[in-house]
């Protein structure tokens, strides 16, 4: 009898968290300055690996082939009996721009962009519009505003980035991120794969034009010299560092026993980009939850660019169904002793597993470990916004068995974290590879654009997205770019699908979003390639909540009233007049006294704020006019409304009524007007100020300069 694993699962509840974590200081050395305006064009030779691992091997995808046996016979593929969610078509994200970009021969040739095996699709895009990509070994930069690509040789190899350290070198596992701060990029890759020859690559852009230098440097891939090399890495920025994560790898050896843990790495990125001899650094290592490694760390983006705290995310991402999340948390810069790391473990609602290969038209529908290979079902991209994480993976649909996203959401990460999460998933297609980014207006809004690769045994690889609302509902599936043939790279094994899906928004356009996925693009002899499809998203919510102090009446000193006017945002609403320290007022407030400063913060259903900020003003036609400041010193000024325009005299008494002075007579405008004079010439007292239109009495105000 099968047993349904989902069924005997925990309930959610948090596991009380335990780490066992170290930390070492570094000093990466610099190494290069690196233009590419002076790339050069040579062979770039390379050679990959293409061995299909043995059935029953014990290495690592060895042990993966036999888990997705184990996936295929636990969730056979079958119709799905129910969807996850109720899809909305109203909310479908705009599709604005979307096209592989093209190198153009002299012959009239067109070029695409083809990486190496896989594509490791990662993608930067500044405010500026300049958008930079890597696909596996080449680096790829295109101006979108201007519609032109900027590289003189169309793309630059990950070689030429790193010093020149002579041959037998190769370099892979790109990974680029934007600093809309500092309006850089960053781009880090690894070089080699043995302990003798394994380093970090970081390179950082001078400016914002990827044309001009980059600062490179090194970093030990095998930090702890004992024997380790360092595989798939991870990055973000927060305000004055780089983090970034990856798994340390023991040599010739089983899967189970080569794993050394994950490593976290906090580097100085203002060294970086200033271009410093050297580039500060920490290591955090021997990452354990209840003495057992955290495998995968993937840190959390910031929302909006900069992360403003550091977390980082995991799961067992071998594991055939599991429930539990694993929430790190770093505080404390890599200049502070007493920096910690802790980390949490909770139970999701929604169970994940591994996720099965996706199917292509050649695939062997017999045997679960053929097709796109699908690596596993980690944790893959996350944002926080308004502490709150959301976050995507690879997983199995339970519901259909094929291979699906993982959207996941962790609240109150800094506290007790609690995970829920839905599978997206679709009828007929394998979807994999997914990324994440938020496309909010404001705090609190939790919309997202969610882009991943799809594939089936009748539609071939491409790309895709769904959108996530604020009102945690789902788009339709977009397919971005369908396939053009199915992809054979590998002759006799699983092809490579990843291992990333590039995904960022444009930081100063927030409801726009760039993707970089993969899609086969076919070809007529034995081998088909994939390549790599560019897209410009939209979100379909472009509303923005708005708000406005509308001053209603002033009528004497403090009897003033303002009324609050809200546009868009979510009903109801909050009114938090904070200057006047009423909370959850009214919208409208009153004993405002002119020229108070009002501020007002107005929370909708969702929780976003906005806040706004009014001078009372100081005089309103049906009342008198102010005069300020008084008593005066030296100067004093009166405002006044006139009904028309007509010529005004105004005279000054003395308190006794006998006339002082004819101080001005002029025409004025129709309106507000303030008229000042200088009192230096007065004494001391008490004094009237009459002004006169047409014979008709404007205003009479005492007045009185005080004895210093």
């Amino acid at each position: 009898m099968k047993v349904n694993i989902y069924a005997c699962l925990l309930v959610a509840l948090t596991i009380p968290y335990a780490v066992n974590a170290q930390k070492i200081d570094f000093k990466g050395e610099k190494v290069y300055v690196f233009s590419p305006k002076e790339a050069i064009v040579d062979f770039e030779a390379h050679i990959q690996h293409l061995e299909a691992p043995a059935p029953g091997g014990d290495t690592y995808r060895g042990y993966l082939r036999e888990q997705r046996k184990k996936v295929a016979e636990t969730h056979p593929p079958r119709p799905p009996r129910k969807t996850f969610q109720m899809r909305d078509s109203t909310l479908n994200p705009f599709v604005e721009w979307g096209q592989r970009k093209f190198r153009v021969f002299r012959n009239g040739v067109e070029q695409t962009i083809v990486g190496g095996i896989p594509n490791d699709n990662t993608l930067a895009i500044s405010n500026g519009g300049i958008m930079l990509s890597a696909i596996n070994s080449l680096v790829y930069a295109y101006d979108t505003k201007n519609d032109t690509n900027l590289f003189e040789n169309f793309t630059v190899p990950l070689s030429q980035y790193a010093p020149p350290t002579g041959s037998g070198n190769f370099f892979y596992d790109p990974k680029l991120q934007y600093d809309p701060e500092a309006d850089r990029f960053i781009l880090t890759f690894l070089a080699n794969n043995q302990p003798s020859n394994s380093f970090l690559i970081f390179a950082f852009s001078s400016t914002n034009d990827p044309r001009d230098d980059w600062h490179v440097y090194r970093l030990p891939g095998n930090p702890l010299d004992n024997n380790r090399w360092t595989d798939f890495p991870c990055l973000s920025v927060t305000k004055d560092e780089v983090i970034y994560t990856a798994n340390l790898i023991i040599p010739d050896t089983s899967w189970q026993a080569g794993f050394d843990g994950s490593v976290i790495w906090q580097i100085d990125k203002h060294a970086g980009f200033n271009g410093e001899d050297s580039l500060p650094a920490r290591l955090w290592h021997d990452v354990r939850h209840n003495g057992r490694f955290v495998r995968n760390l993937h840190p959390v983006n910031g929302a909006e660019g900069i992360a403003d705290d550091v977390y980082l995310l995991s799961n067992r991402n071998f594991d055939i169904a599991n429930d539990t999340f694993f929430v790190a948390h770093l505080q404390g810069s890599l200049y502070d002793d007493d920096a910690t790391l802790t980390v949490k473990a909770a139970v999701s609602n929604k169970p994940y597993g591994l996720s099965p290969n996706g199917r292509q038209a050649n695939s062997d529908p017999n045997d679960p470990t053929d097709g796109l290979d699908i690596n596993d079902s980690r944790v893959l991209g996350a944002f926080l916004e308004s502490n709150r994480i959301q976050f995507v993976g690879n997983s199995v649909n339970p519901e259909t068995g094929l291979a699906a996203i993982y959207h996941g959401f962790v609240e109150n990460p800094d506290g007790a974290p609690k995970v829920t999460g839905n599978i997206i998933g679709h009828d007929t297609r394998d979807l994999g590879y997914p990324n994440i980014a938020w496309t909010g207006q404001q705090n609190r809004q939790a919309q997202a654009i969610i882009g991943f690769n799809h594939t089936s045994p009748t539609d071939f690889a491409g790309v895709s997205a769904i959108y996530f609302s604020n009102d945690s509902k789902y788009s339709e599936i977009i397919e971005l770019k369908a396939g053009l043939d199915y992809v054979s790279r590998i002759p006799g094994t699983y092809d490579r699908w990843g291992d990333y899906f590039g995904l960022q928004r444009v930081y100063n356009e927030p409801e726009v979003v760039y993707s970089a996925g993969f899609y086969g693009i076919g070809s007529p002899g034995g081998i088909k390639p994939s390549g790599t499809w560019f897209n410009r998203l939209v979100s379909p919510d472009t509303s923005r909540m708005f708000v406005r102090i509308n001053p209603i009446k002033t009528g004497a000193i403090c009897e003033g009233e303002c009324e609050a006017l809200v546009t868009n945002g979510k009903a109801p609403y909050t009114y938090n007049w904070l200057s006047h320290n009423i909370d959850d007022g009214n919208e409208v407030l009153q004993d405002v006294c002119r020229a108070d400063t009002v501020v007002l913060e107005v929370i909708d259903s969702r929780g976003t704020r906005v806040l706004d900020t009014l001078i009372m003003p100081l005089f309103e036609a049906d009342y008198e006019p102010m005069a300020y400041p008084n008593p005066f010193s030296d100067r004093i000024a009166i405002q006044f409304n006139m009904p028309e325009r007509a010529e005004v005299s105004i005279y000054l008494y003395h308190v006794s009524g006998q006339i002082v002075k004819e101080i001005i007579r002029r025409p004025v405008k129709e309106g507000l007007n303030e008229f000042s004079f200088r009192t230096a010439p007065l004494t001391p007292g008490q004094y009237v100020i009459r002004a006169f239109s047409n014979d008709d009495e404007l205003f009479v105000k005492k007045i009185t300069k005080p004895a210093y």
